[in-house]
């Protein structure tokens, strides 16, 4: 995690209750950097660093083709995040002032879940574009 990500009752943002005590959905743009700047990486780091380091003529192509798959997921991730951040704001405003229930509702859940996958997915796509970026099999065939 990075020190920039916000807590809230010692919950982050990946937390349903970070979103059950009032936190803000953080920006696309917050995510990205958050991710980008996370020395871990994204879920396929392991693979994307294997790929990357392989000596197979077709590396490049391959990181393209991974990273196209990972790029669809992004798109149907954002459009799913966007969807929950508008959900979890007419919950937050039908229960304004309630008291806090044991748990959470299914809204909070989905917004730890698509925060997770929304950083997996960027810290994924930026370890690709390191990748690419080297070029490692400029003249290969």
């Amino acid at each position: 995690m990075t020190p920039e990500q916000e807590t809230i009752g010692g919950y982050r943002q990946g937390h349903p209750w970070y979103y059950l005590l009032g936190g803000k959905p953080p920006s696309l743009k917050a995510i990205k950097y958050e991710a980008e700047h996370d020395e871990r990486g994204g879920y396929l780091a392991e693979d994307i660093a294997a790929l990357d380091a392989s000596s197979e003529p077709k590396r490049s192509e391959k990181l393209r083709a991974l990273r196209v798959q990972v790029l669809a997921g992004l798109d149907r991730d954002v459009r799913i995040y966007r969807q929950c951040v508008r959900e979890l704001r007419l919950y937050q405003q039908k229960h304004e002032g309630e008291e806090l229930p044991n748990c959470s509702a299914e809204i909070h859940t989905s917004m730890g879940l698509k925060y997770s996958h929304l950083s997996n997915g960027f810290g994924n796509l930026h370890l690709i574009d390191q990748c690419l970026g080297r070029q490692k099999d400029l003249f290969g065939f």
